[in-house]
């Protein structure tokens, strides 16, 4: 599986991509709950997160376009002021008075990782009609082998439990749920340490 680094002209292509690969997610469904405006407003945060995360390095995709993930390096404090006033801005025009509760939920899912340096993948995604077939495996794969050799550990969110054993496999483990309002379901936070 081929798996290069994006440029900038790729961002809104990986942000589609992204936005197709989480229709249905919980945390996502919850988010935006009106199908009618679930891929314009999906579209419109990943873009946003693209466009700020891009310049730390780190995103990739599959070199047929089909999936993308984005990390943010251990040296690299992310999200900054800036950063989290762009997506409170967002967040508020797209859901209202439910951003706040929204970006209280990212924030504890946040707060769950030790301050410890590392890699974080922000979001890994595959377009559904080819996802089981390893490609997410192959995009987390290209910063792992990095995590590996340098002996640093990794962290992402797992926001959808059908993710959970593909995750698992490859070293992550839960460190803490954090609940996803009115749906009985949860992110979990996932922490990994370096092999080898």
């Amino acid at each position: 599986m081929s798996v290069r680094p994006a440029n900038r002209d790729d961002l809104a292509g990986a942000a589609a991509v992204l936005a197709e690969a989480f229709r249905g997610d919980p945390w996502f469904s919850w988010l935006y709950p009106a199908d009618v405006t679930f891929d314009e407003n999906a579209r419109a945060w990943f873009g946003l997160v693209l466009e700020r995360a891009f310049p730390h390095g780190h995103t990739y995709l599959t070199a047929a376009g089909d999936g993308a993930t984005n990390w943010i390096p251990p040296e690299v404090h992310f999200p900054g002021e800036d950063d989290v006033a762009r997506a409170v801005g967002l967040l508020s025009e797209q859901i209202g008075e439910r951003a706040q509760t929204a970006l209280g939920v990212i924030g504890q899912a946040g707060a769950a990782f030790p301050d410890t340096p590392r890699f974080h993948c922000v979001y890994v995604g595959v377009r559904p009609a080819i996802q089981g077939r390893g490609i997410g495996r192959a995009l987390l794969g290209r910063v792992l082998e990095v995590c590996d050799r340098d002996g640093i550990p990794a962290s992402l969110t797992s926001t959808n439990d059908a993710n959970l054993a593909l995750y698992r496999s490859i070293g992550f483990v839960e460190i803490a749920e954090v609940a996803i309002p009115d749906t009985g379901r949860f992110m979990r936070p996932m922490w990994r340490e370096p092999r080898g």
